[in-house]
Parts: C-alpha cells; sequence; structure tokens
C-alpha cells in the first residue's frame, strides 16, 4: 500500500533511511541522532512530501520529494530520494512512490519534474 507518510512512520523511516545511506556506500556519519529531527521536519513542512509504501504494517520503501517556484515562477517538483528495501524490489514498488511524488508536485502546481537520485548502489 502507497501512502502519504505520517508522524507514526518517524521510527521505520528512520531505519530504513539509514539503510538508505549505507546502499549508497556506507554512513560514515559520527553522530545520527539527528536523523530522527530530519524526518520529522520532512513530514510536517508544507513544500515537502513524503510518500510510503507499507506491506504487513512494515514500511519497506520511501520517496521524498520538494516543490520549490523557479525564477520564472514556474512550480518545480525535486524528487530528492526513491528507496525501497532490498528484499521487496522488483516489485514495482520504486516506480509507484516515483509516480505518487510527482502527482504531489502537480497537486502543488509544479509543471517540470527534476530527479536527485545516485545510482550505484551497493
Amino acid at each position: 500500500m502507497i501512502r502519504r507518510a505520517t508522524i507514526h512512520d518517524v521510527y521505520q523511516l528512520t531505519l530504513l533511511f539509514r539503510s538508505h545511506l549505507k546502499a549508497l556506500g556506507g554512513d560514515k556519519r559520527e553522530d545520527r541522532a539527528d536523523d530522527v529531527d530530519y524526518m520529522a521536519s520532512a513530514l510536517s513542512s508544507p513544500s515537502r512530501f513524503v510518500v510510503v509504501s507499507v506491506e504487513r504494517k512494515k514500511v519497506v520503501g520511501y520517496a521524498q520529494a520538494t516543490v520549490y517556484y523557479d525564477f520564472n515562477s514556474v512550480g518545480v517538483v525535486v524528487i530528492d530520494a526513491v528507496y525501497v528495501d532490498a528484499k521487496h524490489r522488483a516489485k514495482g514498488i520504486g516506480k509507484q512512490l516515483y509516480l505518487s511524488a510527482i502527482a504531489f508536485g502537480k497537486s502543488r502546481g509544479a509543471q517540470r519534474v527534476e530527479c536527485h537520485i545516485p545510482t550505484g548502489y551497493k
């Protein structure tokens, strides 16, 4: 099930976020205490959107997007992250999350999509 993330998802989102950082080449940060605050702030911001995929009450994937307006006042949705737990890949979850992030942007007036998603996961 794909749905908008809520404050009740923060703990599971934080664990998935840390897995995401590790998959990008290792999380070498000394202090991870801010991760919960980072996720909570993403959920409470009116210009940001976090959508999750939930299976059996567990968050197995997420997408994070931000909407801004460029110098021509054109709305842009920037997809900052799409991540699906390795055990749940190849099921179309990432595509659903990506499309949900685009739909969010369109609902906020975005006419353009930018995607800042790295490749080369380990």
